[in-house]
């Protein structure tokens, strides 16, 4: 337990000081310790977002396992759409079509999310999700 809190506590003052390849380790050290903690793959995922480029991947893969450890999570949620609306295809078609599918379930979930717990916000979260259209349509 304790081997965690340090862990934890690193990664917090490597992301304070934007060394975010050096918060991301502890992060994975964090995810080996306890797989079953979707804030862990969340936050690795964000950082894998931040840091750009090929990182998006990762990035993407590990909202998808937040998601399955915890279907409600909104931030995963958006965090997987914004992935998704980055990422170009490696070749046209199949891909692209999964890639289709997969936008199309996450604005669902997010929708239905939404709708569920606060209907007010349904206008701004339909924008929101426009104006962020993958790049692959």
């Amino acid at each position: 337990m304790a081997d965690e809190s340090a862990w934890s506590e690193l990664a917090e003052l490597y992301l304070s000081l934007l060394m975010l390849k050096q918060a991301s380790y502890c992060y994975e050290e964090l995810i080996l310790a306890t797989p079953q903690n979707h804030h862990l793959y969340e936050r690795y995922a964000e950082i894998m977002y931040s840091l750009g480029g090929d990182n998006i991947r990762v990035a993407r893969k590990y909202f998808a396992l937040s998601i399955e450890l915890n279907p409600e999570s909104v931030r995963s949620l958006w965090g997987l759409y914004l992935c998704i609306s980055l990422s170009k295809p490696e070749s046209k078609g199949k891909s692209q079509s999964k890639d289709q599918k997969l936008i199309e379930w996450v604005s669902k979930k997010i929708n239905n999310i939404y709708q569920s717990q606060n209907p007010t916000m349904l206008p701004i979260v339909g924008a929101t999700l426009k104006s962020f259209k993958p790049k692959n349509e």
